[in-house]
């Protein structure tokens, strides 16, 4: 499934990107944008705890304002509980269907992690 999206699409997804460097953090940005993603600026190394797995914006396929909005509100404290939530989502799939269930990882995702899509 090709996710990516032309510059200026409303659907185009947004991801986070954390580093101490603001030159190697414009590289990694730009080589998201020619491929067909956003990229937010999401502040240094030590705050990119809030995109791990277990957070709002991990894996979930948000557009600018709802990333923005999810990263904002990432509980560190939650992380751990989000994570066990989501692989059980996964044990529970066959893994012969594994591009059926795959598909449905995102919506899980935004319903384990609490991400709101407003």
């Amino acid at each position: 499934m090709n996710r990516s999206r032309a510059r200026g699409q409303a659907d185009r997804i947004e991801l986070p990107v954390a580093g101490d460097n603001a030159d190697e953090k414009q590289v990694v940005m730009q080589l998201l944008d020619d491929s067909g993603f956003n990229a937010l600026d999401s502040g240094l190394l030590e705050t990119s705890w809030k995109q791990q797995p277990g957070s709002p914006v991990y894996c979930t396929d948000l557009n600018f304002a709802q990333l923005k909005n999810n990263i904002n509100r990432v509980h560190r404290e939650k992380l751990h509980e989000n994570r066990e939530l989501a692989l059980q989502f996964i044990f529970q799939r066959d893994p012969k269907a594994k591009m059926d269930w795959c598909q449905n990882c995102v919506a899980n995702n935004r319903v384990v992690f609490g991400t709101e899509l407003s």
